[in-house]
Parts: structure tokens; sequence; C-alpha cells
């Protein structure tokens, strides 16, 4: 289940990032 974690944070970040 660490892919669903890893695409989680990776899918926060990138929002903040294109935010």
């Amino acid at each position: 289940m660490t892919a669903i974690l890893e695409r989680r944070e990776s899918e926060s970040l990138w929002g903040r990032f294109v935010t």
C-alpha cells in the first residue's frame, strides 16, 4: 500500500506547487 501513499503525497505536493 506504499504506492497509494506515495501517490497521495505526490499529488499533495504537486497541488501546493501548482497553486
